[in-house]
This record gives structure tokens, C-alpha cells and sequence, in this order.
């Protein structure tokens, strides 16, 4: 509820898998709001422009506005081969914080800000700050959402 109305209705993984707006999607918890132009959409996916981040594909559940974004939540962005060819964008890596099980990256792609985390083990972070990384994420882990505030 927002201002005493509905705005999402489902089960709460579902909302929060599947934010409508960006309102939705700050209010469940952190993400990346990525401001796009929908270039196609069908069959429940759309080619975004991200800018800066190139071309990228998402998943699309109808959502219908002026202004939209990709809502990626950190847990789901990853660092991924520079030569990836959609979903992805480089930068410099801003901080790494080790939270116990996992690690919080800020990182600076495309012109903004983004948080990442990742589980403790494995990371391909060389914890050298202000290197070069590129991040990513598969199609099925970002939304399309429509701007509100």
C-alpha cells in the first residue's frame, strides 16, 4: 500500500521478484534502477537501450507507463567477461565490504552508482579498488518496471 491505495498484489516473493514500479521495488528491499528505452517487447521479455550499459534483454510482465528502468537486484548482478554481448556494462570498482557471508561491491558502470553482492567464497574481485570490472546478469533475473518518483 502507498498513500492508502494498492499498488502490488501478490505473494511476497513474487512482488519482489517482480516489482511493478520503482516505488515497488525500493520499498522490498535494495536494487539498481536502471533508466532505459524499451526498444521491443513480446512474449513476456523486451530489448531495453541502457545507455551507457548498451543493449540489454529483461524480463517484461506488461507493465505500461511514460518512463521505465530495469530494476537488477544486487544478489543478482555478477562479474562477468568483458566480451559478453547484452546485460552488461564496466566500470570501477568503488569498495568492497565483507559482511560475513557475502560481500557488498560498490561499483560506478555506465555513468552511476550500483551495489553488488556476492556470496564471501569465490569472488572474482581483486579487492584492488578503482580496477576495471564489468558486471552482468542473465535476462531472467532483471525487471522492467515503470518510473514513479
Amino acid at each position: 500500500m502507498r498513500d492508502g491505495r494498492i499498488v502490488q498484489e501478490g505473494a511476497p516473493e513474487d512482488v519482489y521478484a517482480h516489482p511493478s514500479t520503482d516505488w515497488v521495488a525500493n520499498f522490498l528491499g535494495d536494487t539498481n534502477l536502471l533508466p532505459c528505452t524499451v526498444l521491443e517487447r513480446g512474449d513476456g521479455e523486451a530489448v531495453v537501450d541502457l545507455g551507457a550499459w548498451g543493449v540489454g534483454r529483461v524480463r517484461d510482465r506488461g507493465v505500461k507507463g511514460d518512463a521505465y528502468a530495469v530494476s537488477v537486484r544486487p544478489e543478482h548482478l555478477r562479474f562477468v567477461d568483458v566480451d559478453r554481448t547484452e546485460n552488461r556494462g564496466s566500470g570501477r570498482l568503488l569498495s568492497s565490504t565483507s559482511l560475513g557471508a557475502t560481500i557488498r561491491h560498490r561499483l560506478h558502470v555506465g555513468g552511476r552508482d550500483v551495489v553488488m553482492r556476492e556470496l564471501g567464497t569465490g569472488s572474482r574481485a581483486t579487492g584492488d579498488l578503482d580496477t576495471e570490472v564489468t558486471v552482468g546478469w542473465s535476462p531472467e533475473e532483471a525487471q522492467l518496471l515503470v518510473l514513479e518518483q
